[in-house]
């Protein structure tokens, strides 16, 4: 007897459209183009020390209300308008998440165990072309990548000036730029959104003393603070996560303004 052995688990398929074809619905305006390259030149340059200002990564944890999420956006472009001779603020929408650790990648992509690199380096991954057709992508690997300290359960918070220092250091050993971007949510906060502040705090006084070995900060910011659990036939409150926990919009406008500040005092104390 011939016995199934794919696709036991699977309930139902259901084809996409081909890449190209949507990108023809649904065209890439001139100006959304210029927003976006614009954006990935000042944060490259940020990054390599081109750019005296700081990056500010703020925005949801998780998006699961598009409404929201767009006014999220522009009463964040309103607070990040004024404070854009000291901040690139960019909204934190994530829609996924590369490895950066050394590590084999497995049999597919790696099955001449010669690619245990980070995403600094080439690699290959399996996607989809824009023709709709599956294909092994061979990466030109990202020059642009920066160390992310958020802390950890077991670890605790790193984002005090001696850990910055012990990050920063590393990196330049393995010639690689020694600076590092802040998140105050996660382990930073100890998984209380509420800590935020005073993580921000702390990497504002750093800042504020002249150290360069910070690029930036992440935030974890809705519309409205805290969180709340999704359940059917409930209704959710608007603007607020369903994910990790989050300071208000309004909060965030006052640690941006804090961060922007200290971005002053250093170009004083360095011009």
């Amino acid at each position: 007897m011939f016995r199934l052995t794919d696709d036991l688990r699977i309930r139902d398929v259901r084809p996409l459209i081909p890449p190209a074809i949507l990108l023809e619905e649904i065209p890439l305006s001139e100006r959304a183009s210029n927003v976006v390259a614009e954006a990935r030149t000042a944060i490259t340059n940020v990054v390599h020390g081109d750019d005296p200002r700081l990056i500010a990564v703020v925005g949801p944890c998780s998006i699961h209300d598009t409404a929201a999420a767009l006014e999220y956006a522009r009463r964040l472009a309103e607070v990040a308008t004024p404070l854009g001779d000291s901040l690139v603020v960019v909204m934190r929408a994530y829609f996924e998440k590369p490895r950066t650790v050394v590590g084999w990648k497995g049999l597919v992509n790696d099955p001449d165990l010669d690619g245990l690199e980070t995403a600094r380096h080439e690699h290959w991954f399996p996607g989809v072309t824009k023709q709709g057709i599956s294909a092994i992508l061979r990466t030109a690997g990202n020059d642009d990548c920066h160390l992310i300290l958020r802390g950890g359960t077991q670890t605790g918070p790193n984002y005090d000036a001696a850990h910055v220092a012990a990050a920063c250091a590393e990196l330049t050993a393995r010639s690689l730029p020694g600076i590092v971007m802040v998140d105050c949510s996660h382990g930073n906060s100890q998984r209380d959104h509420r800590r935020q502040g005073v993580v921000a705090a702390d990497v504002c006084r750093q800042v504020a003393s002249g150290s360069r070995q910070i690029c930036g900060i992440m935030l974890e910011s809705q519309l409205v603070e805290e969180r709340q659990d999704y359940e059917p036939g409930r209704e959710l409150i608007r603007g607020q996560s369903i994910t990790d926990a989050c300071i208000s919009i309004e909060e965030t406008a006052v640690i941006l303004e804090q961060l922007a500040n200290a971005q002053h005092r250093r170009a004083r104390l360095h011009p």
